[in-house]
């Protein structure tokens, strides 16, 4: 939810998508969302462009998002963060790691020189808009021993020793970064 997902009513949760590079994603979240909450989400795709939502109309589902600390409206007006209780066990950082990597995340080509050697490898970046999130992922990053590196809005790791540990450490529940690290 604090990735692609939104509050965007007292009614309705959705979850947005890329219908191209993200159905076999979506399709891991909407058993996700029947699974956690008995509740069934419908996937719509918005004819002639790529955009994809998993909707749940349930105004139960949305109170309850609420009171575990989700905010209804605008994610990045909001400045929205982890919520408290995620920092209380290791498991819970990294699952929301894990989400927030495989919605907002990206797997990427890096190529740097060191002492005058070219080198290409994959790379790993968390993007959005709201700091205190950036500043969150950035920490449960370095308590789970990586070192991370930041931009304007944007976490990054690029040892590939890092990326290799994050995927056996961390991993992923979407097909197109598994098959970039050759996961799958």
């Amino acid at each position: 939810m604090l990735g692609d997902g939104c509050l965007g009513s007292r009614y309705q949760v959705s979850v947005y998508f890329d219908a191209e590079t993200d159905r076999e994603h979506a399709t891991y979240i909407q058993g996700l969302i029947e699974r956690l909450f008995g509740v069934k989400a419908v996937r719509s795709c918005r004819p002639g462009t790529r955009g994809g939502a998993l909707v749940v109309s349930n105004r139960n589902l949305v109170e309850f998002l609420e009171v575990i600390g989700l905010r209804r409206g605008d994610k990045v007006q909001h400045q929205v963060d982890v919520p408290s209780w995620i920092w209380e066990q290791r498991e819970y950082q990294v699952s929301c790691l894990r989400g927030l990597m495989d919605t907002d995340g990206s797997v990427y080509l890096y190529d740097h020189r060191v002492n005058g050697s070219q080198y290409r490898h994959l790379a790993l970046s968390f993007s959005n808009r709201s700091q205190p999130l950036l500043a969150s992922v950035r920490t449960i990053l370095q308590t789970l021993g990586f070192a991370p590196t930041s931009r304007s809005y944007q976490v990054n790791l690029q040892r590939q020793l890092e990326i290799d540990l994050y995927f056996q450490s961390v991993g992923s529940h979407n097909p197109k970064f598994l098959r970039k690290v050759g996961m799958i």
